[in-house]
């Protein structure tokens, strides 16, 4: 398995929030055969929670040369390969003029990989994504907890905001939310950020000033995607 990076992620700590900065090199506009970048960050993510998902009994771990931190990497070049193989692909294929694919074409891109995913809600929130984004999410978490399947899935969101497609992952039996972000940050790769869910406003903060820092971002338009993935 090749899981060797170049160079060694960094690991950081801000207040609440765990964080894994990947190097420059390590992002879905450098890894794979690409000219002009990559906008193929919706399909990238469906293929991190696919595997996710397949991978069943797995569990957010932070500390250094951890067996998640092994599975994490090779898993995330491996999705963001493919998802800009298939995003190239399906654009092509369906002259699609559109930059940026969203979720029910990007779930075409992927095809029948993306096994037994069920979409609970979407919401386009008209609103400052700073302000709104931490009570949004809880109130999608009360939603959910009040009408999830009797087997207890994860449930993953995925959220977009300023033309940029992240990944959240909540793990309810573990009590903790991974955020997982492909792009290139600033002179940094691809980010992975944990927080325990007491925390979760902490992550939401987090996020948002990384958007105003890395990319001089202040979205006041967004959506959140809720799904879930049935066991067979």
């Amino acid at each position: 398995m090749d899981c060797e990076l170049k160079n060694p992620l960094i690991v950081a700590h801000e207040d609440s929030v765990h964080i894994w900065w990947f190097p420059e090199d390590f992002t879905q506009e450098r890894i794979g055969e690409k000219s002009l970048g990559s906008n193929a960050c919706t399909v990238i993510i469906l293929l991190v929670a696919q595997t996710l998902h397949e991978l069943a009994d797995w569990s957010i771990e932070f500390e250094e040369n951890s067996p998640f931190q092994f599975i994490l990497i090779q898993l995330l070049k491996n999705s963001i390969r493919k998802g800009n193989e298939l995003y190239k692909s399906f654009r092509k294929e369906n002259q699609i003029k559109a930059i940026n694919l969203n979720i029910p074409e990007s779930i075409s891109a992927i095809g029948p990989e993306i096994k037994d995913l069920t979409e609970w809600q979407t919401s386009i929130y008209l609103m400052d994504l700073g302000d709104t984004l931490f009570n949004n999410l809880v109130d999608g978490i009360k939603d959910w907890e009040s009408v999830q399947p009797p087997y207890n899935p994860e449930l993953y969101v995925i959220l977009i905001a300023g033309n940029h497609s992240v990944l959240w992952v909540f793990q309810d039996n573990q009590n903790k939310v991974l955020l997982i972000d492909t792009h290139g940050h600033n002179g940094k790769g691809a980010v992975v950020a944990s927080v325990y869910f007491s925390e979760l406003k902490s992550l939401c903060h987090w996020y948002h000033s990384q958007m105003l820092h890395c990319y001089n971002s202040q979205p006041k338009c967004y959506e959140l995607t809720y799904f879930y993935f049935r066991w067979a």
